[in-house]
Order: structure tokens, then sequence, then C-alpha cells
């Protein structure tokens, strides 16, 4: 698959040149989503894990020769996209555009333009313990691809993620079926933390560093991490970037 994607964005760029449009025409590749193979018991994108979420983005600007062949290490989401290519076009940002313009990237790759970066996923079809007793999150991990058939008032618990450049943090709320929205105060019981520790992830092996749950033991870092996620899912827009802290 990767070499007959790559076979025919090579033929893309070549009849560019064939046209002599290269050196005004933006080309950005990515994927929509991540995949599975097994990792965490699971297959497929239905996850907030890494896995899943992580996508690769590669953009070509014609007239950015600081950045020809550079990767940075700032933080990009899919949703940059709009903002960031309408700039290097030069057309500006638009009005209703919901993504950050990372067009300066593309003079100093080195620098660090976000901290964050947002994602959200189901669980459903849960089976609960007890009454009183709250959700057994043993099955949070078995069910989230149960939701890919079903409607938003069929969901049990929206899991809500977030990715710094060290921390993967995921808090699972359960889901009113009827306002189809999350409960943000819901008893502590109910809900779920998880928190993995991506310090020296490389990006190459996809399998290390999600597999231990830290949430229990680093309460300094939920703490700040739930704040900043709760700021950014509860209002539907992040908190300004100045507001936004580096856990250490």
């Amino acid at each position: 698959a990767m070499s007959y994607v790559d076979e025919h964005i090579g033929a893309l760029l070549q009849a560019l040149r064939d046209e002599s449009v290269e050196s005004s025409t933006i080309v950005a590749a990515h994927s929509d989503h991540g995949y599975h193979l097994g990792e965490h018991g699971l297959w497929h994108k239905a996850s907030n894990f890494e896995n899943a979420v992580r996508v690769p983005l590669v953009i070509k600007a014609p007239g950015k020769p600081s950045a020809t062949g550079r990767r940075t290490e700032s933080t990009t989401e899919l949703v940059d996209l709009w903002p960031t290519l309408s700039r290097l076009a030069g057309v500006g940002r638009p009005a209703s555009a919901a993504g950050d313009d990372l067009s300066p990237l593309f003079d100093d790759p080195t620098q660090t333009l976000k901290h964050a970066a947002y994602h959200q996923f189901p669980a459903c079809r849960m089976r609960l313990r007890a009454a009183g007793r709250g959700a057994d999150f043993r099955l949070i991990n078995q069910t989230r691809k149960m939701c890919n058939q079903l409607m938003p008032r069929q969901f049990d618990f929206m899991g809500y993620s977030m990715r710094t450049a060290r921390w993967r943090y995921t808090l699972w709320l359960p889901w009113d079926q009827e306002r189809l929205e999350p409960l943000w105060r819901a008893e502590e019981r109910d809900c779920a933390q998880e928190l993995y520790d991506h310090a020296g992830d490389d990006a190459s092996d996809m399998d290390r560093y999600e597999n231990v749950n830290l949430a229990a033991e680093r309460p300094d870092v939920t703490i700040g991490l739930r704040a900043q996620l709760e700021g950014f899912f509860s209002i539907r827009r992040e908190p300004p970037r100045s507001q936004i802290r580096q856990p250490p």
C-alpha cells in the first residue's frame, strides 16, 4: 500500500513539472486516520489511541526554502490545513476556519505554534456493574468498535483525548443520550482517565508508549490536562494558546 501511494505521489509531482506549474502549486498529502493492527487487541480505526489518531502530514510549498526537506516537532491537526494552505496561497485566513494558521512553520520549522491536539471517540454497548457501583471500565477498550453502526443516542460514554508533546490524556465521561452531550460533572466513580507518557517517542514504534496507564500515579499531570481538555470541549473552542500550559 505504501509503495502504491508513493508511486502516485511521484506521478502527481511529475505532472506538475511537466505542466510547468510546480513553482505555483502547493501539495498536501495526509491520511484521515491511523489504523490498528492488533495493538491493544484492536483492529481498524475505532479508538483514542495514538495508532488510530496520529496521521502523516506532508506539505510541499513553493517559495519556502527553509522548510524544504524539513520536519517540525510542532503539534499539528488536520483542522489546521484550511487556514494554513489559505495563508500559504496568499488569500488570507478564512473567517469560518476552525483551525490554526501554521504557515510560520515554513519559515522556521523549529518553532512551536501549538501545544495540544484533540480527538474524541465513544464507547458503546457497555455492560454495567451492580446498580450504584458505576461502569465496568475494563470493557471500554473492548467496546469502542461497537459504536460504528450506532446513533449518538445509543452511545454510553464519550472519550475525549488530547496529545501534547509528552502526554496523551483521555477522559471518559457518561453520555447523556437525550441531550447528546457528556456529563461533565458526573461522579468520579462514573468517569475514567488514561494517561500515557510519550517521552522519547520518535514515532518509530507505535506499540510502545500507550500500554501503561499512569493516570493514578500522576495526578499532578492529569489535573492540569483535564482542565485544558474540558476548557476545549465543553465550550467547543480551544483556549487561547497563551493559556495552554505544557506539563513537565
